[in-house]
């Protein structure tokens, strides 16, 4: 079974890149409660691809905006979202956000759209920010603070706002460079 998802998974990417008007927009391939699922937009290129097993989404959950670009990369297992997830932004990551039991749990990074820059970066506990958080601009260090149950308590380090080489932070890809 797992072989033959394999197979599945990499035509379906595969054709997903020419529009054909015999595709269907959503595919399903079922062995009980076991299925893979494709979804497509209305030009033919994949939109959305996933496992579930046991009527549960299980392993990779792919999701492509309409011009084929990675949207986001998630785990699952049993249903639940599970260990790192992502999301992409003109084929750039701009977060990686650890889960355990379907809530942020752990360490996660925000980057700037089409930088590579980590823009905050700090840790999850139960689906709220909790402890240091890092904040940064231009790659430099601008703040440091300390939540606790997705508030802040206390600003432990506040960087020189007048610094004018971190105040303008690019935005977009034209203006730093690619992720590449």
């Amino acid at each position: 079974m797992n072989k033959l998802i394999l197979i599945l998974l990499s035509l379906g990417l595969f054709f997903s890149c020419k529009y054909d008007s015999q595709i269907k927009p959503e595919l399903r391939i079922s062995n009980n409660l076991d299925s893979l699922y494709l979804k497509r937009y209305t030009n033919g290129m994949v939109k959305e691809i996933c496992q579930v097993i046991n009527g549960k989404l299980d392993g990779k959950f792919f999701s492509f905006f309409e011009d084929g670009s990675k949207m986001k990369e998630y785990n699952f297992e049993k249903g639940i979202q599970s260990g790192l997830q992502y999301a992409f932004f003109r084929g750039c990551k701009i977060s990686e956000i650890y889960f355990e039991n379907g809530k942020e749990n752990g360490w996660a990074r925000f980057f700037h759209p089409g930088c590579d820059h980590v823009r905050d970066e700090g840790a999850y506990l139960y689906g709220k920010r909790e402890g240091l958080w890092y904040d940064y601009r231009n790659k430099r260090l601008t703040s440091i603070s300390i939540y606790k149950l997705d508030s802040i308590v206390k600003v432990q380090f506040q960087g020189d706002t007048n610094d004018e080489s971190i105040s303008e932070q690019p935005e977009l890809e034209e203006d730093c460079g690619s992720c590449n």
